[in-house]
This record gives C-alpha cells, sequence and structure tokens, in this order.
C-alpha cells in the first residue's frame, strides 16, 4: 500500500498545481485515502482471479464452473435397494411389469425392478429400490447444434440417472462425445454451476442432432438417497387398477437400505481436476479404482489390486491369476453382498479388456490403542475421554472416509496433541501393541475405539 501511496505523489509532482500542496495534511490523507481504495480493489480483483482456478477455488460456484469446463459430472446420489416378496392373493393370474412403482406406509416412493408372473396363490422374491420416476417430454422445433436441456435444481438433487429416449428409441450417453460421428445417437450429461444437471445433443459432426418432430423423452430416476425400510413391511402398488392392488401383497423380506448421497464439492474438484485425461473408461492405466468410485456412491474403503501383488500375498504364482483383477471394499451403508454384486455388475460387457474381475471378502485389520494423560486442574477426566473418543472415532474409526492406508503412531500423536487444548489435557503418552506395520491389499485398518483405553487423570504429574 505504501508503493501505492508514493506512486500517487509522485504523480501529484507532475502537475504545477498540485505540487504546491505536496507536504500538506491534505495531500497527505488524499494519498493515503487513494491508496486504500486501490488496494481493496488490487485484493479483490487478486481474490476474484483465485476462483478461476479450480485448485484455488473457494465458492462452490466457481468449482462447479471449473468442474463444467472439464465435462465433469460428479457422482449422483444413490436409492437404498433390497428384496421383497410378491405374492398373488387373487382369484386370477396376474403379470407386473418391469419397474413398476409401489409406495410404504411412511410414504415414501419404491419401485420394483424385474417383471413378475405370478399365478393364483404364487409368490416371487424380486429386487425393489427406492426410486420413482420422472418424465420430461419435448418435441423439437428449432434443430440447432448443441441441443439441450436443463433439470430444475430440486430434481437435480434427487436425480440418480437419466435415461434418454428420441422417438422412443434409447440413445447412449458419451463422454465428451468421444468416438462419434455425425450419425452417432448419443448425447452427454453435463452440470452447471447452478447446481443444475443438464443433458446436451451433438453438433452433427460429433453426434446427431436431433430433428425437427423429434420427440425427446428423459426418464428420470430420483431418489431420497439414504433412508431405510425394515423387513417385513408392506407395501401397495401405485399405478395398477383396483382390481390388480387389491390382489397383489408386496412384503419386505429384507431391509432396503444402503442409499448415499452424491459427491461433495471437494470431491468435485478432485474429480474434476482428475478428468483430464480420464473419459469414464478404464483403459487409463488400468485405473480401476478412479472408475470404481465414480459409479458407486457410500463406499468408505476400497482395494483393488493384480495378480502380481495376489501372488506376493499369497507366495506363490498362480496361472488362474493371469489377467485377473481383485476387489475388496467395505461400505456403512451397504453390505458386503450388495457391494460386491454392484462392482461385478458394474464391469459386465467391458470383456473387451481381456480382464478378469474377482471379488475378495475383506480381512478387516483393526488396532487399538492405550492413552495415558493429565487433565488440567479445571477440567474433568470423564469429558475428557468422552471428548477424545469421539474425536479420534471421526479421524480414523471404521466408518471414516479417506484416511490414511496404514495409520501411523505420529499420525494419532498429531491429532491428540492438536485436540488436547479443546479437551483439557495437558500432558500424554499414546501407546499401541497392535498397530499393523504393513497393511496388505484386501486388508483394511482402522481404529477400535471401542476396546482402547484411556487412563485420564485429575491434575498434571508435572505439577506433583
Amino acid at each position: 500500500m505504501n508503493n501505492i501511496q508514493s506512486d500517487f505523489e509522485e504523480s501529484l509532482k507532475k502537475s504545477s498545481w498540485w505540487s504546491r500542496f505536496l507536504g500538506s495534511q491534505f495531500v497527505s490523507y488524499l494519498s493515503n485515502f487513494v491508496a486504500q481504495a486501490v488496494y481493496r480493489c488490487e485484493s479483490a480483483a487478486s481474490r476474484g482471479l483465485q476462483e478461476s482456478f479450480l485448485s484455488l477455488a473457494t465458492k462452490r460456484a466457481s468449482i462447479l464452473a471449473g468442474a463444467e469446463d472439464k465435462a465433469y459430472v460428479g457422482l449422483k446420489i444413490s436409492p437404498s435397494t433390497g428384496i421383497a416378496t410378491v405374492t398373488n392373493t387373487g382369484k386370477f393370474r396376474i403379470s407386473l411389469r418391469r419397474n413398476t412403482p409401489c409406495i410404504a406406509q411412511n410414504l415414501t416412493e419404491y419401485t420394483i425392478l424385474d417383471a413378475v408372473d405370478l399365478p393364483v396363490g404364487a409368490s416371487a422374491d424380486v429386487p425393489i429400490s427406492q426410486l420413482w420416476l420422472e418424465e420430461i417430454r419435448i418435441t423439437v422445433d428449432d434443430p440447432k447444434s448443441w441441443f439441450s436441456i436443463l433439470l430444475t435444481k430440486e430434481m437435480t438433487a434427487e436425480t440418480h440417472r437419466i435415461d434418454v429416449f428420441v422417438n422412443g428409441e434409447l440413445w447412449e450417453n458419451r463422454f465428451k462425445f468421444r468416438n462419434t460421428d455425425k450419425n452417432s445417437k448419443c448425447y452427454m450429461e453435463y452440470y452447471k454451476a447452478s447446481d443444475q444437471l443438464g443433458i446436451r445433443f451433438g453438433n452433427g459432426i460429433n453426434g446427431r442432432i436431433p430433428q425437427k418432430g423429434d420427440r425427446v423423452l428423459l426418464k428420470i430416476w430420483c431418489t431420497n438417497g439414504e433412508s431405510t425400510l425394515i423387513d417385513n413391511q408392506k407395501l401397495q402398488l401405485t399405478d395398477e387398477s383396483k382390481l390388480v392392488t387389491d390382489a397383489i401383497d408386496i412384503t419386505t423380506k429384507t431391509p432396503i437400505t444402503g442409499g448415499a448421497p452424491g459427491d461433495e464439492i471437494e470431491d468435485i474438484r478432485s474429480g474434476a481436476l482428475y478428468t483430464t485425461s480420464y473419459d469414464h473408461q478404464i483403459a487409463w492405466d488400468s485405473d480401476y479404482e478412479q472408475f470404481i468410485k465414480t459409479h458407486i456412491g457410500g463406499l468408505i474403503w476400497l482395494s483393488v489390486w493384480g495378480e502380481k501383488q495376489q501372488e506376493e500375498l499369497k507366495g506363490r504364482k498362480d496361472l488362474t491369476n493371469i489377467n485377473k483383477i481383485f476387489f475388496s471394499a467395505y461400505s456403512d451403508v451397504k453390505s458386503d453382498e450388495k457391494l460386491e454384486a454392484e462392482i461385478i455388475d458394474l464391469f459386465d460387457g467391458r470383456e473387451g479388456y481381456n480382464e478378469f474381475y474377482q471379488w475378495v471378502d475383506r480381512i478387516d485389520q483393526p488396532f487399538t490403542i492405550h492413552i495415558k494423560g493429565f487433565t488440567f486442574l479445571n477440567s474433568k477426566p470423564s469429558d475428557a475421554e468422552v471428548f477424545l473418543k469421539d474425536e479420534l472415532n471421526k479421524y480414523f474409526g471404521k466408518d471414516t472416509k479417506n484416511k490414511p492406508h496404514r495409520i501411523l503412531i505420529q499420525d494419532l500423536w498429531d491429532i491428540i496433541n492438536d485436540l488436547s487444548k479443546q479437551c483439557g489435557i495437558d500432558e500424554f503418552t499414546v501407546t499401541s501393541e497392535n498397530l499393523p506395520q504393513n497393511v496388505p491389499v484386501g486388508t483394511y485398518s482402522y481404529l477400535d475405539i471401542t476396546n482402547s483405553t484411556f487412563d485420564i487423570q485429575y491434575g498434571s504429574s508435572r505439577n506433583e
């Protein structure tokens, strides 16, 4: 700011009229005022420029705008799923189409995912998901390049998947219109800084342009995300005649759980920064981990490895490991069986990479710690213990996302040291007898706070 003030006074010296007032209190105050105004404008401009860089932006709209520039769409909200038993209690054969809607007693909407054909008195177990269908229908009046349809913010927040039909034909979603020509029946998704999801068609060179009179239908599958419906709960059909509804009994056989929120803003930033050379395929350096995280929600921990690591793990070579990719994962909202099914299904139809995919049951490797400490004279040991347990579990517990693959004792020291003043601890020591020195692939290491021990006493030993 002093430089600005000096430059202003140098400019005044060039004026025969203003130069007479140099050194006066008036010019001193005037130059200080101008310097303050210029400095604040410069600071605002500099801060505004920072928002144009995806890695430095702090505002949500700026991060989303940077992600849109790279055509990145984050992981969408995921529905809860489970199994329901459908029974024909009527006097005639009943068939239910695929994606039949129904509703629970708490007015939450669900969808039966498979078609059902039931003779009188017969029952069938079918997959069910907490989804409902919204539709947007548009007739193209003005064909043009990059024809786009934008969803509302409210609908975007609930959207799990979009199916795009043109004249009744399902078109394909292609990232940035990769590998397309003028006849390719495809579209791409984009996400705007206004928190709106959109659909964009091609320009007649990369992707076909919908023609005048074409009927565009968006089938938007919406969900509430995290929701739970326990087993043995009744559901009722909502889109069938009363005759069919009265003759069908639907009861949940398993809990309907596993819903997960979409990407948070920092996940979107990281994904957009990463996506420059990544186009939703798995051909780029065999990056299966990113591919899985981009398509499956609710993951806390994920391990992916190949034949070399598998042979190191088993200590022997095995010809059956050739071209095989192994997966193991953990979610706090999905069972291992559900995760296995989702990941294996994700790679279905991608055999062109000449590789085979195998789920491996996760090996849990919890460790415990012992903390001995002394509180300040005005602190309460029991409060300090409760506070430490809660905070350490947030950083290193089983349900904590993005913690280190192998947790070090110094990681624990650093966190406790940062928290010590908040919980009133004056001094402490941390030890662990089972903290792993090596965490192999397929092994999940985390802090078992329940079985960890805390010996926190009143007063500090340094005062004894």
